[in-house]
């Protein structure tokens, strides 16, 4: 068998194919799915899968031509397009997202309790040819994802994604990225050992001392910002009523002694922990671009401040989709990102499957009330 692509790396197939879908050129999408279908990774899989299904696409339409209509064409992201999962038919509302979807533009689903949020990415993902990157706090919400989404999307959770790019010298011992230190500990690690008396109504033990710049550091990897600052040290107690000199002691020692921790953290050689926090912080240090052609954001409504501004940075298309009232990981530093995104278009799904017209009412009777 000819291998004209044999000497290829994966990506500059995947651009291959991009071209050829989008040209129509059977003969390069039929030499890519013989390549594709000698190569053992998982990306050659997925390709292979897309090469296959463009091919199926472009030969049925040698005996099937459907009749020009005055609709609206999908943007060239989303020009060919694979069947719907199942004879399921949208609702209204999931066609709305659908359509704006295919447009090409960044999407916000408000998906209430019941109304079909999984379903409706599913018409999404199913309804395009393009690569797809779902997202997800929770591993089991990504497990069931992965059953239900066609092979052109891949599915991971937030830390698993950082984690593919992480530098292998952090992979070394599964202890740096994914340990853990206590503040006792911590503290005889940083050598603190006496009791810090800031002025004459305020000291910090040893621990205290530890705790508080374990904190800093925390606050920060769980915020879009690129350094550590005043900002992320944490006030509470008797300092909310501290002078501004004690302040200014307080926020010098904590900022100085993070900064070191933090670089301590990213050292591969050095035995303090990154954390699953801190990897996904120096993932998005990093300003990775996810290689997709378009991004679903799920439980958008929990999402961490240093995955939003990852995103942000990306050329796909961004989906999020999400309940705002279903907020459960605020104490890990999530922000509600359906309050906080801004996107080209958004669509509300508010029928819900989980009960009657009666109860719907009162539902909606209060979201009024609510200003919704």
């Amino acid at each position: 068998m000819r291998r004209p692509f044999s000497s290829l790396s994966i990506d500059q197939l995947e651009a291959i194919l991009d071209k050829a879908i989008a040209t129509g050129d059977t003969k390069a999408i039929k030499a890519i799915v013989g390549e594709a279908g000698v190569r053992t990774t998982a990306r050659a899989g997925r390709l292979l899968v897309r090469a296959k299904s463009a091919l199926d696409v472009r030969q049925a339409d040698l005996f099937e031509r459907s009749p020009q209509t005055s609709r609206k064409r999908p943007a060239a992201l989303h020009s060919n397009v694979a069947a719907k999962p199942g004879n399921r038919k949208p609702t209204p509302e999931q066609q709305q997202a659908i359509d704006a979807f295919l447009s090409g533009g960044s999407l916000r689903i408000n998906a209430y309790a019941g109304t079909g949020k999984t379903s409706t990415l599913q018409f999404l993902a199913h309804g395009t040819l393009s690569r797809g990157q779902y997202i997800a706090f929770n591993k089991a919400i990504v497990g069931d994802a992965r059953e239900k989404f066609p092979p052109t999307v891949d599915c991971s959770t937030t830390h698993s994604l950082a984690l593919k790019s992480l530098h292998s010298d952090y992979k070394k011992t599964k202890d740096k990225f994914a340990g853990k230190v206590g503040t006792k500990q911590l503290a005889e690690i940083l050598g603190f050992k006496k009791t810090w008396r800031v002025d004459r109504d305020h000291s910090l033990q040893a621990v205290s001392q530890a705790y508080l710049i374990q904190q800093t550091v925390r606050r920060f990897a769980h915020s879009g910002d690129e350094e550590i600052s005043v900002a992320h040290v944490p006030r509470h107690g008797s300092l909310l009523t501290a002078s501004e000199d004690t302040l200014k002691a307080v926020n010098a020692f904590a900022c100085d002694n993070a900064q070191r921790l933090w670089q301590r953290m990213c050292d591969p050689k050095d035995a303090i922990p990154l954390g699953f926090d801190g990897f996904l912080k120096l993932w998005g240090l990093s300003k990775p671009q996810i290689a997709a052609d378009y991004i679903l954001l799920d439980e958008a409504q929990d999402t961490n401040p240093v995955v939003l501004d990852v995103l942000r940075r990306q050329n796909a298309q961004l989906v999020y989709v999400g309940d705002r009232y279903q907020q459960i990981y605020e104490w890990r530093g999530a922000v509600n990102a359906m309050d906080a995104i801004k996107t080209d278009a958004i669509v509300s799904l508010t029928q819900s499957f989980r009960f009657g017209p009666e109860i719907a009412g009162e539902a909606s009777r209060v979201l009024r009330r609510l200003g919704e």
